[in-house]
């Protein structure tokens, strides 16, 4: 069995172009329409992962830093972990407002979010993991689904869009011993309830494994999570359409509450 051909350096600037393009709201893919993804319909999680890369490194040129990390569950299959950056630029405090009408596709997923204490890089293992985080919070991944729903661009395109990232609502931090597995949420839109979830050990069980894991694949790639940067474990609900919306609420139980105003004025 033939082994595909990946995509060359050209081939993935080219697509990285297109997605920062894409992100920026300077171009839309209605279908699968860019031929600068057409070198990734078969290409692995690992592709995706040094596209998402080189997209970051393009933002970088212009003077952007990452904050943060969204980071695949442990119990993934290893082919489907993968991870996205967060930029520094969009880490929120609860009782922030955005424009979503100006977020292609913008949706809210209620997530918990570590601050991770001191540079993590390379092979650690989960105690290593769980030793550097400072801070637990909860959060709103700020997500913006902007390329076309359906298979035809394949996920390799979608982990190099930094997996729908578009920013990051965190509230207050505490104690990082908190039981994770034991959290859950209930959130409202515009003051009415619309989704609730109980406790996800799913996610949260293996929540230092997963941060082991993201380290070890940033670390294939010579990247690391830095000192005060915030790592997201995966949503609690599926994502939630702004919609319009004047703002959204999570209530997290003892680990907090959360607020974020959607529209402006």
């Amino acid at each position: 069995m033939l082994t595909p051909e990946r995509p060359t350096d050209t081939q993935r600037m080219a697509a990285a172009r297109r997605l920062l393009a894409i992100a920026h709201g300077e171009a839309v893919v209605e279908g699968h329409d860019a031929e600068e993804f057409a070198d990734y319909a078969s290409a692995t999680i690992g592709d995706g992962l040094d596209l998402q890369l080189e997209v970051l490194g393009l933002r970088r040129a212009t003077g952007e830093s990452v904050g943060g990390w969204k980071i695949s569950p442990a119990r993934s299959a290893p082919d489907a972990r993968a991870f996205g950056y967060i930029l520094a630029s969009r880490v929120l405090r609860s009782g922030a407002a955005i424009d979503a009408r100006r977020i292609r596709g913008c949706a809210l997923e209620p997530e918990l979010a570590l601050t991770v204490g001191r540079r993590l890089a390379g092979a650690i293992s989960p105690d290593e993991a769980r030793a550097a985080v400072t801070a637990v919070a909860p959060a709103f991944e700020i997500c913006s689904f902007r390329l076309p729903a359906g298979p035809a661009l394949g996920r390799a395109v979608r982990v190099g869009d930094a997996m729908s990232n578009w920013g990051l609502l965190l509230g207050e931090e505490r104690d990082p011993g908190v039981d994770l597995a034991a959290i859950s949420v209930r959130v409202e839109r515009d003051g009415r309830l619309i989704g609730e979830s109980g406790p996800r050990a799913d996610l949260h069980d293996g929540a230092f494994e997963a941060l082991a894991n993201a380290v070890r694949m940033l670390g294939d790639r010579g990247e690391a999570i830095e000192a005060g940067q915030h790592v997201i474990l995966g949503s609690m609900l599926p994502p939630i359409p702004v919609d319009g919306a004047r703002g959204l609420s999570a209530d997290y139980g003892s680990l907090g509450r959360i607020e974020l105003a959607t529209a402006l004025g």
